[in-house]
Order: C-alpha cells, then structure tokens, then sequence
C-alpha cells in the first residue's frame, strides 16, 4: 500500500499531476493499493483547487480516496468526512462505519449538505483570508535570523527550520515559556522534520500580527 497526504501537512507541499500519474501507473504495475489524503484540496493559494488522483482514476483501480469538510468548508470539529473507494469495498467500508461511528449524527449531515450547496462562496472566502494570513506570517518570518522557510502553495501551516537547535520539542516546550505561543516541534512529523517547527495561520489576522510580534525577539536574533 502507498499512501500519500496531497496537500500536504506540515509542509503545505502539492503533488503535480504528471507525478500523480507516474505513481498511479506505478500501483497497477504493481497491484498495490494507493490511499489519497485530499482534505486539503481547496486549500490552494495559486490555483482552485489541488490536482486529485480520481481525474485520473478508472473504475477497477485499487484507489481510496479520503476527504473532509472539517478544513475546505470550515467545519473543524464537526468530523464529517468521506472516502471514494471501487464498489467491491463498499460492503466492508459499511461495516467499519458501523463499528467505529455507529453512523453520522443528523446535524452533521444537514451541515454537511448546508456546506456543499454553499461550498463556492465557503471556499473562495476561506482562501482569500487564509492567503491574507499567510502572507502576514511570512513577510516577517522569511526576514528571520534564525529562521529558513519556503512559502507553502496549500494548507494553513508554516513549516520552517530553525538554524542551530537539534530538540524542537525541547525548543517548542521553552519558546511557550518565553513567549505564550504554541507551536508543534518538528520530531513530532517524524525523524527528518527535526529542527523545525509548525505553526498554524488558521486565524485572524490580528491575532497573526500578535503572535509574531511575540515570537521575533526570540527567533530573530
């Protein structure tokens, strides 16, 4: 099985469709399964919306696909979400809902359905403040001293790394103490995400500013 988050948390990468196709290709060689994480696939800052593997999809190939309304319509919390998947699952997929969920509450599925027949004024209000936080949050972080980071194309997370520490948990642990910002230590994405740090810009954009202002002293040496 081959699993792929697209776009991507923490890094906020995009994977084009030319390598979607190399891999899709690649799975029916093998005969191997390919999960899709697309949550974020509205989420884009340079186009409508990500590339998806169902574009490319036939009926009989061992593709899921997963999406949510928690992050594209605003939703966070609810837990409301579905998979695309071939029809030969259908019967099994019925069984883990019922085992897991017990099946979705009533509220939840009339947001859900609010939520679609909305979902073009949703999208584009959630983009264009979500684009205006952004670029608040890296106008200053790109001028960092001790900051290295590259603009994100999708998500809401700023992932940077931050030049001379090795313990990003025991840094986030202190950079809370020092200045009463959260952020989530870079170990915690695994091994390779040491040394960085993630923070969230899923906010308003005067509380971006608020934060910042608290967090240069102690990253902008």
């Amino acid at each position: 099985m081959v699993f792929v988050n697209s776009p991507g948390n923490p890094t906020g990468w995009v994977m084009p469709k030319e390598q979607q196709k190399l891999l899709l290709n690649h799975t029916r060689h093998l005969g191997c399964w390919l999960i899709s994480d697309e949550v974020y696939h509205q989420i884009t800052f340079n186009d409508f919306v990500s590339p998806s593997f169902l574009e490319l999809s036939k009926p009989n190939d061992r593709l899921i696909v997963i999406n949510s309304a928690s992050k594209s319509f605003n939703m966070t919390g609810w837990r409301i979400g579905w998979i695309t998947h071939p029809e030969e699952l259908g019967s099994h997929i019925a069984k883990l809902v019922q085992i897991t969920t017990t099946g979705v509450p009533e509220f939840l599925q009339n947001g859900l359905v609010s939520a679609l027949d909305n979902h073009k004024t949703i999208t584009h209000e959630l983009r264009k403040n979500l684009k205006k936080s952004r670029d608040i949050m890296f106008d200053r972080l790109v001028n960092w001293n001790q900051v290295e980071c590259s603009i994100p194309d999708a998500a809401f997370y700023a992932f940077f790394k931050v030049k001379g520490i090795n313990d990003s948990l025991d840094f986030a642990k202190k950079l809370i103490l020092e200045t009463n910002v959260g952020v989530a230590p870079g170990v915690a994405f695994g091994a390779s995400g040491e040394g960085h740090l993630r923070i969230c810009f899923a906010a308003k954009e005067t509380f971006i500013i608020e934060i910042m202002d608290r967090l240069e002293p102690a990253l902008n040496k």
